[in-house]
């Protein structure tokens, strides 16, 4: 399924969770719970059905709630690696930085705050993995076509005919879901500080999207967004009336 193709994970971990107020006041986001499950571990147990077993789980606000879930794992074969920032350094330098501190090399990294719904027996995030490249692939990154979402959206990416991500100055048709793999050459040019994702992704445009090596992949199944009271309300309602059927 994997075949060694992506040895590491990660799980992004250290937001601080301020549109999930009062919920998060005394809770990390990554710790609520969707379907009596954290969602930190919803997050590992994706990777983990692709089969990567070391993944790194940057952390920052409330950070020892976290660590202390996480000790849970060390009765099986799986092998957390904490990235505390006493800095938030966002998902671009968060990611950065675990990759200077603990393993220099490719990532398949996935938010805490996102659900994604199966709709075959096959694990989610095994797509991402049989299309990764390295050798023409600096960054391959799951989309969602932004018209098949709930609320309100407005797009990142269209996908050139060869795959790339391009970032349009008009209407662009994909967001980028928060599931993606990265090589550390995606980083070539920064140093460690607080950046997100998108201060390099959106240098793709359609002048210069040619000189940059970002693929995407559309997503199939369903994908929700867990940033607000709002958005974890309407996937509890989907799933329980989902079930009542």
């Amino acid at each position: 399924m994997n075949s060694n193709k992506i040895k590491v994970g990660m799980v992004l971990a250290a937001g601080l969770g301020n549109r999930l107020r009062p919920l998060t006041l005394t809770t990390p986001k990554p710790l609520l719970k969707i379907q009596n499950k954290c969602l930190i571990d919803h997050a590992i147990e994706h990777l983990y059905e692709i089969g990567i077993k070391k993944i790194i789980v940057n952390t920052h606000y409330l950070a020892d709630q976290i660590h202390t879930h996480l000790e849970k794992y060390r009765s099986t074969e799986i092998e957390i690696i904490t990235s505390y920032e006493p800095i938030l350094l966002e998902t671009g330098g968060g990611i950065l930085n675990a990759m200077k501190n603990t393993i220099q090399e490719q990532f398949l990294v996935i938010n805490s705050d996102i659900f994604l719904e199966k709709d075959s027996t096959l694990p989610i995030l095994s797509d991402l993995v049989n299309s990764w490249n390295p050798s023409k692939m600096d960054g391959l990154f799951l989309l969602k076509n932004h018209t098949e979402i709930n609320y309100s959206y407005k797009g990142d990416f269209n996908i050139s005919n060869e795959g790339k991500i391009i970032r349009s100055k008009h209407t662009n048709n994909f967001i980028y879901i928060g599931a993606y793999i990265v090589a550390p050459s995606f980083f070539d040019g920064y140093e460690v500080k607080a950046f997100p994702m998108s201060e390099i992704l959106f240098k793709s445009d359609e002048e210069n999207f040619q000189n940059y090596r970002f693929y995407g992949l559309e997503l199939s199944s369903k994908w929700f967004d867990i940033g607000t009271l709002e958005r974890l309300n309407n996937i509890e309602g989907y799933l329980r009336n989902k079930n009542e059927r």
